[in-house]
């Protein structure tokens, strides 16, 4: 059992350093760190012409390979130092490999699906995560927009999902603030389970309405829909997009507060939006019919 415990750690190991030496930017910092000694965020931008939030991103997937300094200058690791022997050594037969036919139509595959990947998964996000005066700002104008577009839609949102209308504010808003602690206990059951860090619990529970976003700009294209009389088809369908979105919102933020890894953090969503769909299967009856309808 030991000895396939740490059979599977040095497998993983490896894929991270593949991964590393895979991607062009990782790749980059990697080599430059291993060039200059130390440099700092700033410089490496520079040097690397990349964005605030893929830099960040990136330096956030070296972990393990890349650390900080007491000036927060960025430095090498032991294991960043052997990988950059490694592509110093072999760099040419890495660019080959990496140029081969399979490798480039999967690099293809991955450019043509990043504009998906920004909207579904917005990995931008963690930038302004990190800043808590942008991550506060960020909660509450989100919280903000979500309050006035189910009072403009005046459709009770129930946990990822929206059951029946209301005219009265007290209602909608009350239902809102419920989805959104039950939402955040869920997160936070789960993350807890698949090994998320035990803090950041407030962090968490203000970024909640920043996931639900997406989502909660469902009662304005809902009253746009029925407006200009456009089929149920694109009411529905809008509805599955800003959910799918909403998971992904949420997959993202869960990763950065609780420091898990994607997979584990999309399994914690997505078990969280099953318990919601579930509860409202339980608690309202007719739900289950216009789920089936949708």
């Amino acid at each position: 059992m030991h000895r396939d415990s740490k059979e599977r750690k040095e497998d993983e190991e490896l894929l991270k350093a593949y991964q590393v030496l895979a991607h062009p930017v990782r790749r980059g910092i990697i080599k430059f760190l291993g060039e200059k000694g130390k440099a700092g965020f700033t410089e490496l931008q520079k040097h690397l012409k990349a964005s605030t939030g893929t830099l960040y991103y990136n330096l956030e997937q070296l972990n393990g390979f890349v650390t900080q300094d007491r000036s927060r200058k960025y430095m090498l690791t032991e294991k960043g130092r052997a990988l950059y022997e490694i592509l110093v050594k072999d760099e040419e037969r890495i660019k080959a490999y990496l140029n081969s036919g399979g490798f480039y139509h999967s690099a293809k595959l991955r450019n043509a699906l990043r504009p998906v990947s920004i909207i579904f998964l917005p990995q931008w996000l963690r930038v302004y995560l990190l800043n808590e005066t942008h991550c506060l700002f960020l909660s509450l104008s989100s919280l903000v927009i979500s309050l006035l577009s189910i009072n403009i839609g005046r459709l009770k949102f129930s946990l990822f999902f929206f059951t029946g209308s209301s005219n009265n504010p007290v209602i909608l808003v009350l239902h809102y603030m419920l989805s959104w602690l039950f939402i955040y206990c869920l997160l936070e059951l789960f993350s807890f389970i698949f090994h998320g860090i035990p803090k950041e619990h407030l962090k968490l529970f203000i970024t909640v309405p920043l996931g639900l976003l997406p989502l909660l700009i469902y009662p304005i294209i809902y009253k746009l829909c029925l407006q200009y009389m456009l089929k149920e088809f694109v009411i529905g369908a809008s509805l599955v997009i800003l959910q799918a979105m909403t998971l992904g919102y949420l997959t993202v933020i869960l990763s950065s507060i609780k420091k898990m890894k994607y997979e584990y953090a999309f399994i914690a969503v997505s078990l969280t939006y099953y318990v919601c769909l579930m509860f409202n299967i339980m608690i309202t009856p007719e739900f289950l019919q216009s789920f089936l309808r949708s």
